[in-house]
């Protein structure tokens, strides 16, 4: 008896990761945006990890480009922080 194991694929929620970029100040319909094309851009590699011979280039060029994102990300959470901490010091 043979079973058919094919993997289902994932599904992006968008809601599971809105949380993360929240600090860049986005449109909801930018977030959606950003996060599916974030989604394509992973679900390229998996699919060509094991197939193509330019992966490691396509991974490096996506791993820059989510280092970025993780960098604008930790900025803009920085500055509310710091706003944030200003507007508390001037109620005081």
């Amino acid at each position: 008896m043979t079973q058919d194991h094919h993997a289902q694929p994932a599904v992006l929620d968008c809601e599971q990761y809105r949380a993360y970029i929240a600090p860049l100040g986005l449109s909801r319909k930018q977030e959606d945006e950003l996060l599916r094309d974030l989604w394509a851009i992973t679900e390229t590699l998996v699919d060509q990890c094991f197939t193509s011979p330019t992966y490691p280039q396509q991974f490096a060029i996506a791993t820059h480009a989510f280092r970025a994102l993780d960098d604008a990300v930790a900025v803009e959470s920085q500055k509310q922080q710091i706003n944030e901490a200003a507007r508390h010091k001037e109620e005081l």
